[in-house]
């Protein structure tokens, strides 16, 4: 299983990474925000929000130790959310999106006004990778516009030591 979720996590790497030409634009950002979480939590619910307050996209990630609840220790949640920088709204094309090196727009997600609110989708070729490391929290978003299909993975968890585990795209 560890192997299967390292191959998913390296694919979407290299989609990002190699797939990008001089004819294709792709950004890679680095959210600034850190969180602590319990090393045996792993991520149970993921979603991309935005704040017209602050004019940002946030990864809004949920942990939890259901897999090491006992009877001993109670079913923990913690929920954190991650803030991209420089990431941009248009709301002609209710595109998000980041500039590259040369000033050209890649689009990260999109978005569709809907009864319960607005409901974010991840662009075919953006991923957030999550990286835990004994508890602490890193998020880091890449998105290429190279990328013709969504990836099958947009939300990669990769924690050092317990888990190594793929989250299906959501």
């Amino acid at each position: 299983m560890k192997a299967h979720s390292a191959t998913k996590m390296a694919a979407c790497l290299a989609v990002t990474l190699l797939a990008s030409p001089l004819w294709a634009g792709s950004v890679t950002i680095a959210s600034p925000d850190q969180a602590q979480t319990s090393a045996e939590g792993r991520v149970t619910k993921t979603k991309l929000t935005w704040s017209d307050k602050d004019q940002a996209l946030y990864a809004d990630i949920t942990f939890s130790n259901e897999l090491y609840e006992t009877k001993g220790d109670a079913l923990t949640e913690e929920y954190f959310l991650f803030k991209f920088p420089g990431v941009m709204a248009d709301p002609a094309t209710k595109t998000y999106y980041a500039q590259d090196q040369s000033g050209q727009r890649v689009p990260v997600a999109t978005w569709q006004n809907g009864f319960f609110g607005r409901h974010i989708k991840m662009s075919p070729g953006t991923c957030v990778h999550i990286r835990k490391e004994h508890g602490k929290v890193h998020v880091v978003m890449t998105a290429t516009t190279a990328a013709k299909t969504a990836l099958r993975n947009q939300w990669v968890e990769e924690s050092s030591g317990m888990l190594l585990n793929t989250i299906f795209g959501r």
